[in-house]
Order: structure tokens, then sequence, then C-alpha cells
């Protein structure tokens, strides 16, 4: 995503930041818990560490409990690359439940397994969700 030096430019003027996931290093943790602690903005990240993946990693988890925040899942159905979204293609956007992991005492291999395992219910709840209005709507046409 950072590649691209328009789109790059343009999500950094937004606050995005890149990682680098071989030696992510402190950076990636103590930059948006900062960020948490000292704004009242949200944080958007793909807790499986890209858009195209499936395994909820544990990087999240930690974030969120030493920003002591909840987290919101929110799962995308659309375009994958920039041209579609501007020559106008579809997007679905489907926000769960905030999802509280205040009651987790340690970010240990436990604790990230629960936070992941909760994100994951909820995302398989989105879209289910999502697929049921997709045919719905489909049938009234």
């Amino acid at each position: 995503m950072f590649e691209n030096r328009i789109f790059g430019w343009w999500i950094r003027m937004c606050g995005a930041f890149p990682i680098d996931r071989e030696n992510p290093g402190q950076k990636a943790i103590k930059y948006p818990i900062n960020m948490l602690r000292k704004s009242n903005r949200s944080l958007v990240m793909f807790p499986s560490g890209s858009r195209h993946s499936t395994d909820v990693k544990g990087g999240v988890a930690v974030i969120a409990k030493m920003a002591k925040v909840k987290i919101m899942p929110v799962v995308y159905a659309g375009p994958m690359q920039l041209k579609g979204l501007l020559t106008g293609e579809r997007v679905d956007m489907n926000f769960g439940n905030p999802i509280d992991i205040s009651d987790i005492k340690r970010m240990n291999d436990e604790g990230i397994e629960e936070v992941a395992n909760r994100i994951q219910t909820e995302f398989d709840r989105l879209d289910a969700e999502n697929a049921t209005f997709h045919i719905n709507k489909n049938q009234i046409h």
C-alpha cells in the first residue's frame, strides 16, 4: 500500500504508518498505543496483518490491551484494488459489536489466543450477516 507514491502519501496524511512484517520492532507497538492514549482518534488495523489473510495475529490484542481500548471489528467487502474504488465498484462495510478485552489479565499466548478467538467469532458473524444481506437484496430485484 505504501509503495504507490500517491496512495502512500495520502494514507500517511491520514495517520497510517507501515510496519515491517519481518522485523516489526517496538515502534509497531509504541506508536499506535501512544496515538490512542493521547488523542480521541480511532486506529484501523488489519488483525491478520494483511487485507488478504484470515489468520488473526496478536498485535491488535497487545495494542488494545496496553492502550485500554475496545476492538471494533469491521468486515470490508469490495474491490481490493484502488482502480475498483475509483471506478465506483460497490463497497460494503459491516461494523460489529465492540470487543472488550479488559477481563483478560495477561497478554501471554493464552490471552492473545482468546482475543483472536473473540475477533474471529465476530468476523464470522459479520460475514454471515453480509452474505444474508446480499442474498436477500438480490431476491428483491
